[in-house]
């Protein structure tokens, strides 16, 4: 945890996402690397009842942080994301309740 979910980018820039993005991102949050998932999510956004491609959209599951913590972290995901995307980028960030979190039956 945390956990980023990823549409609208092609898996294989979701893979060369995944070898640097979760380092510089565990560094803002003092968390391990391999605390880290990423998720692609294939879809099609649909606008006036036509396919588009209007943006990237990223959903980052955590335990909520700061609101210093979350724009640093919003910052990280857009450079990355720019890398890779002329798209507008969209970062949403959700926060989990550890008592509804489990991981092999315990709470995390």
């Amino acid at each position: 945890m945390p956990h980023l979910r990823i549409r609208g980018l092609a898996s294989d820039a979701v893979a060369r996402l995944s070898r640097e993005l979760p380092a510089r991102l565990a560094a803002i949050t003092a968390t391990e690397v391999s605390s880290y998932t990423m998720e692609w999510i294939p879809s099609q956004f649909f606008q006036q009842g036509e396919a588009c491609q209007p943006l990237v959209m990223v959903e980052v599951l955590w335990f909520q942080r700061n609101e210093s913590t979350q724009d640093d972290m919003e910052a990280c995901i857009r450079e990355h994301l720019l890398a890779e995307t002329q798209l507008s980028v969209a970062v949403i960030f959700i926060g989990l309740d550890k008592r509804g979190y489990y991981r092999d039956g315990r709470h995390f």
